[in-house]
C-alpha cells in the first residue's frame, strides 16, 4: 500500500510533484479551477466518474482527510487485513517508517484500527533505504521477498505477497527491471515471483493503484488513484475472498495458508513542504504528508501570474 496514491488519491503535478487530493488542496482548486491546470487537474479529479460496481459517484467520495487518508481507502485497506486472518503480515515499506514521520504511521495505524474494532501495529518495515526510482521500489520489495522467503522453513505453509502501489503515480509499461523493460504488471509480478526462490509455494499479485486521461482541454491528468473497488476487489479474490454487494464473505484460511501484504507508502507533495529528495521523475519528499510542496500563498501567488 503506497499510502499516498493508495490510501489517497495523488495527483502529478507536471513538474515532478504529487499534490495531495485533499479538502483543503480541493476547495483552493475550485477558486482557481477557470485560470490554472493544477487546479484544473484537481477538479477534474474531483468530477471523474468511478464507474466501478459498488464504487462511489466520483473521485470526490475519496477525498482525503487533514491527515492525508482517505476513510474510505483505509477502510478497505482494513477488510483486507481482516481476510488474510492470523496469518497475514503487514509490512511498511515507505517513508512514514522513517523515525521523523513516526506521527504519520501511528495515525495510520489508529485509523486502521478504527476500522478493523480492535488494535493494530504493522508487524514490521522493509530497511530504511533511499529510492530513487520507481525501478529501485520495485528491487527493494524483491529484496524483502527474497530475505523473508529464505528464512522460512521448508515446510511453511504456501505464502501469498500481495502488494498495493502506485509507483510514484508511474505506469509500469517501460518501467526497467535489473536493465530490461516491463511491458505490464504482470511483468512486475513475474519479477517479485523471482525474488522468493523456490515459487511452487509462493504467489504474488501486485495492484497497480494508477489512472491517466485526458480532459476535454486536452489536459493530461495522471493519479495515484488509490484502492478502488476494482483494485479492492482484485486484492480480495487474490486471499480466496468473494467480494459481492459491499459484504465480504472471508474463506478462513487453513493451517496451510499464509499471506504476507507489504504496505509501501512515499510522503506525497502537498502545498506547504520544504524539503524533497528526488525519486527518479517524481520526487520523495521528506516531512509530513499533509504538508505538500508550497504554501497556500506561494501557490496563489503562482496562479496570479
Amino acid at each position: 500500500v503506497d499510502v499516498d496514491g493508495v490510501l489517497n488519491v495523488a495527483l502529478h503535478d507536471g513538474l515532478n510533484h504529487a499534490v495531495a487530493f485533499n479538502e483543503k488542496n480541493l476547495r483552493t482548486a475550485w477558486k482557481w479551477a477557470e485560470e490554472k491546470p493544477l487546479a484544473q487537474s484537481l477538479c477534474s479529479i474531483a468530477s471523474r466518474r468511478l464507474g466501478e460496481k459498488g464504487e462511489g459517484a466520483t473521485y470526490a467520495e475519496l477525498v482525503a482527510d487533514p491527515g492525508d487518508l482517505s476513510q474510505v481507502l483505509v477502510g478497505r485497506l482494513a477488510r483486507l487485513i481482516a481476510a488474510a486472518g492470523k496469518a497475514g503480515r503487514v509490512v511498511l515499506s515507505s517513508t512514514w517508517r522513517s523515525p521523523n514521520l513516526q506521527h504519520k504511521r501511528k495515525y495510520l495505524e489508529a485509523s486502521i484500527s478504527k476500522h478493523l474494532g480492535r488494535p493494530f501495529v504493522f508487524h514490521g518495515c522493509t530497511p530504511d533505504c533511499v529510492e530513487e526510482d520507481a525501478e529501485d521500489r520495485l528491487r527493494i520489495l524483491g529484496d524483502y521477498i527474497s530475505a523473508f522467503c529464505a528464512q522460512r522453513a521448508a515446510t511453511a505453509p504456501k505464502l501469498r505477497v500481495l502488494v498495493l502501489d502506485d509507483f510514484n503515480i508511474n505506469p509500469l509499461s517501460g518501467l526497467p527491471c535489473d536493465g530490461e523493460p516491463m511491458a505490464n504488471v504482470e511483468v512486475a509480478e513475474q519479477y517479485l515471483l523471482s525474488r522468493a526462490g523456490d515459487t511452487s509455494c509462493v504467489s504474488v499479485r501486485l495492484v497497480h493503484t494508477y489512472d491517466s486521461w485526458e480532459t476535454c482541454n486536452g489536459l493530461v491528468v495522471e493519479i495515484g488513484c488509490g484502492l478502488t473497488m476494482a483494485h479492492f476487489s482484485s486484492a480480495m479474490n487474490f486471499l480466496d475472498c468473494s467480494y459481492t454487494g459491499g459484504k465480504c464473505e472471508s474463506h478462513a484460511p487453513g493451517p496451510h495458508a499464509g499471506a504476507a501484504r507489504l504496505v509501501h507508502s512515499t510522503s506525497l507533495s502537498s502545498f506547504d513542504l520544504k524539503s524533497r529528495k528526488k525519486v527518479g521523475h517524481r520526487h520523495k519528499l521528506d516531512g509530513t504528508v499533509s504538508l505538500i510542496g508550497k504554501t497556500f500563498t506561494q501557490w496563489r501567488r503562482e496562479f496570479s501570474h
